[in-house]
């Protein structure tokens, strides 16, 4: 017995293979989505996890400008918070490589915090030899020389030597990034790459720290372990701001006794000159002279530039370069696996519930049969327990297994492009599996389980008989006999049949609104992360290149920079700013938010450099005394409105309260704008110029380098930003999720189409009678093939019209969730979209309905009638 029930499986599985392999493909799509980007996010951290350990990448580093190091004392109070665990002291310096305009940073080779992994050769042993990072592979090898030195080819004040001899290749977790590591005054103010010397080859004292903490835990990137590493810098931040303070007061008592002998002597000089004149001891003199005004310009100059001595703690999200971007990509894959397969698990369960509906219905008679003959009630329900069971099975390990492999991998090939790590780790997140698997359990064995043992109640006589099929009802329309009168028999009887099967027909029409939808969506994401840097670039920021400057510089050095953007051929314009960098909390974001603070010295010139507008109303917005402008998504983070007030935190972690008056258009970064009085009035200190925002006659990205290559030759010049280099910074995370979306998009197409086909089967499928009876009345195939083919275009009509609808509310909220916290989101839903997104649809029912239009055909009409 229980053999003749097994092979009775086995034929309706043989005999059902079109059933079978659509619901499994069905929920083996679902689960690919969902479990492949569950897994993904773990994945993408692991990968790098593994590197930060082993390397020991340290939890903060600290810098302090200049080659003054830390005294004993710094060393000792540093050691003794009783949250640093390790500190390891070293050097770095930035260096220009001659016969490039590219900026490099050379660091000490590191003992036991924050090391390197030899990728080939060695770290270096010698004052002259050097181990390169992997950005430079392509363009020396081992045993070349290379050479470093200052913008002007001179030998660094920070380095024994000029050339150094390459021992090998590093990779190291302080620089993962493959390009624009940070900013520099080095050639274009972008740092794209870096180096590995011996501490013999620096000179001075050591300049930096690689702190570890004793009491973090947890994983790299996770809640608990970057809140405790923030708290504990922020502490040690504190600790190092009383420590700057002392020590630029000690500087500032020498400097002031140094510059009153100076120009002490200065007079003395002074009235030697005058007494020598008309003797030959004048030229003598004046030599004296002039050797004591270097002194006390010297003095000067060293005096202005204690203000600058100031001793920064960075956790890793400031000094390793790629940490942060490497986590908010792995971040944006976790929202994604959040939403996305939500839509696309709803959609396929529907379909595959409706299916397994189905079969339950046809076998009705079988399971009579089974219960006549002396079965028992789970004998006779084995069937379908065992085949929903088995297409369940087997799509969730497909779904799983491709899941698992395919798409990390594809994912962390989008955004590890741009990095330098060892490749994707995979591994088993075990709860979307079980998810995924009771998911698909329920939408197939539940259905057939439910109907069957609802039709149980019946007499066996009485279920062995086919259910009757539902009765034809008067539909609404015609009531308007008007337009009723006019319709073709053909299209009342599809009206009627449409309305007659109604779960068919929601499920139909539901069913292609999801798939529309989800293509929608994809397109719609594609779209709007396109618009972005047109946008942002076009009609909104008007700067090509942002020359930063040091306003304490002498005025001759300042005088000199000034000149070089005045006689430049192709400046067009250029306005000075006083800017800042702020970081701001977000409450559930790990990473301190970076906000660059613009203050204009002429508002009516910055208009035409930076447009101000309202994000709702697009009217231009104007700076007052009392408020300040912030721009969009730095508002929509902070849950912010027009009158309440934000904190911005410098450097060193002092807080300053700003009211806001306006939220302005902004697609990429954090700015937050405000007049001269304001800022005054915030910070309690003037804003002095010390920032050039320049347009370009040619703003090609070579035409930006070029300039930022020779503001930064300049003595007073601290760094350029290049628009370009912005843009394509946006363009390269822009052109990671375009990626993913791909996979969204094909995903979503597949899924369409399993749809179509699965629905359109079970309609010809449960009327296989009723058109055999057409075929023997007399109609024509073509007429056959027609009275199927109006149901299916209007109900696929239909569900794109309601696809539009929710392609629309789904491409809203998903935006709203995988966009970067710098970056905001532009309108993506376009007519072009819709359009393609309709012809595929149309497309795929077209295939669908051609197979169909075969199977009728094929139909044996008697066999059917019987």
């Amino acid at each position: 017995m229980k053999n003749i029930l097994n092979l009775n499986i086995w034929r309706e599985i043989k005999d059902s293979k079109g059933r079978f392999f659509s619901i499994m493909g069905l929920i083996a799509l679902a689960v690919f989505v969902f479990v492949g980007l569950k897994a993904t996010s773990p994945d993408m951290r692991n990968a790098v996890r593994k590197d930060y350990v082993q390397q020991n990448l340290a939890d903060a580093k600290i810098n302090t400008p200049g080659t003054q190091g830390f005294t004993k004392h710094e060393q000792d109070v540093i050691k003794q918070q009783k949250y640093v665990d390790r500190t390891e002291y070293g050097y770095q310096a930035d260096a220009k490589i001659h016969g490039k305009q590219m900026a490099m940073q050379v660091i000490s080779k590191p003992e036991q915090l924050s090391k390197m992994e030899v990728k080939s050769g060695h770290l270096p042993k010698r004052a002259n030899e050097i181990a390169l990072g992997e950005q430079l592979k392509g363009q020396y090898k081992i045993g070349d020389t290379i050479t470093l030195t200052d913008n002007h080819d001179k030998q660094l004040n920070t380095l024994q030597g000029k050339t150094f001899k390459v021992t090998g290749f590093v990779r190291s977790a302080q620089y993962m990034k493959k390009q624009n590591m940070g900013s520099t005054v080095m050639a274009d103010g972008k740092i794209n790459a870096f180096g590995v010397l011996p501490d013999q080859a620096f000179t001075g004292q050591p300049n930096v720290v690689q702190v570890s903490y004793n009491n973090v835990s947890g994983p790299a990137y996770s809640d608990k372990y970057e809140n405790q590493v923030r708290q504990d810098t922020d502490k040690l931040q504190k600790k190092l701001n009383t420590l700057s303070a002392d020590r630029r007061a000690d500087m500032q008592k020498n400097i002031d006794q140094q510059l009153s002998l100076a120009q002490a002597k200065q007079q003395e000089a002074q009235q030697a000159v005058q007494a020598a004149q008309g003797t030959p001891m004048v030229a003598q003199a004046q030599t004296a002279l002039n050797e004591v005004d270097d002194k006390v310009n010297e003095a000067q100059q060293a005096k202005a530039g204690i203000k600058q001595l100031k001793y920064t703690a960075q956790t890793r999200q400031g000094f390793s370069g790629g940490y942060s971007e490497f986590g908010s990509d792995a971040d944006r894959v976790a929202e994604l696996s959040n939403t996305f397969p939500i839509f696309f698990f709803a959609v396929a369960l529907m379909v595959s519930f409706v299916t397994m509906q189905r079969m339950a219905d046809v076998k009705r008679t079988e399971v009579g049969t089974l219960r006549a003959l002396g079965y028992t009630h789970i004998q006779a329900m084995r069937e379908f327990i065992v085949y929903s069971i088995l297409v369940a099975t087997a799509g969730t390990i497909v779904g799983t297994l491709v899941g698992l492999t395919v798409l990390p991998d594809r994912i962390f090939q989008a955004f590890g492009s741009t990095f330098y790590t060892n490749g994707v780790s995979y591994g088993i997140t075990w709860w979307p599996i079980i998810v995924s698997y009771g998911l698909a359990l329920l939408s197939t064995v539940f259905p057939a389980v439910y109907t069957t043992y609802a039709d149980m109640r019946e007499q066996a006589a009485t279920q062995m008989l086919p259910k009757p099929p539902a009765n034809g009802k008067r539909i609404l329309l015609e009531r308007w006999t008007w337009l009723w009168s006019k319709l073709s028999f053909f299209n009342k009887v599809t009206l009627r049949n449409l309305f007659r099967y109604k779960m068919r027909m929601w499920m139909t029409i539901l069913g292609v609104a999801g798939s529309i939808a989800l293509l929608i969506t994809g397109f719609g994401i594609r779209d709007s992360l396109n618009k972005i840097v047109p946008l942002q670039y076009n009609q909104l920021v008007h700067y090509d290149v942002t020359g930063v400057y040091n306003p304490d510089a002498s005025s001759t050095d300042r005088q000199a920079y000034q000149k070089t953007v005045d006689e430049d051929w192709n400046v067009k314009g250029e306005t000075k700013v006083h800017m800042d960098n702020a970081q701001v909390n977000v409450k559930g974001l790990q990473d301190k938010q970076a906000v660059q603070v613009l203050v204009p010295q002429d508002t009516k010139q910055f208009k035409s450099y930076l447009t101000l507008r309202d994000y709702k109303t697009k009217k231009a917005l104007h700076l007052n005394n009392d408020e300040a402008v912030v721009t969009e998504k730095l508002a929509k983070i902070k849950g912010l409105k027009v009158g309440d007030t934000i904190r911005l935190d410098d450097a060193t972690g002092q807080g300053h309260r700003v009211k806001i008056g306006a939220i302005a258009e902004m697609y990429a970064g954090h700015t937050i704008v405000m007049n001269k009085a304001y800022y005054h009035k915030v910070y309690d200190s003037k804003p002095t110029a010390n920032a050039t925002l320049i347009r370009l006659n040619d703003s090609s990205t070579k035409a930006m380098r070029d300039m930022s290559v020779k503001l930064n030759k300049e003595k007073a010049a601290v760094t350029t930003i290049q628009s370009g280099s912005i843009r394509n910074d946006i363009n390269t995370v822009l052109n990671s999720l375009n990626q993913v979306v791909l996979v969204i998009i094909v995903a979503a197409a597949l899924l369409a189409f399993t749809v179509l086909y699965t629905l359109t089967n079970i309609n010809v499928s449960e009327r296989i009678k009723e058109l055999s009876t057409l075929k023997v009345l007399g109609f024509y195939p073509k007429e056959v093939l027609e009275y199927i083919y109006r149901e299916t275009a209007a109900l696929t009509l239909a569900g794109i019209v309601l696809g539009y609808a929710f392609g629309y509310t789904v491409h809203a909220y998903l935006m709203s969730v995988v966009m970067p916290e710098n970056t905001m989101s532009a309108p993506g839903v376009t007519v072009l979209n819709l359009a393609v997104s309709t012809l595929m649809i149309v497309f795929f029912a077209l295939i669908v309905l051609w197979l169909m239009a075969r199977k009728i055909n094929r139909v044996d009409m008697l066999g059917a009638l019987k």
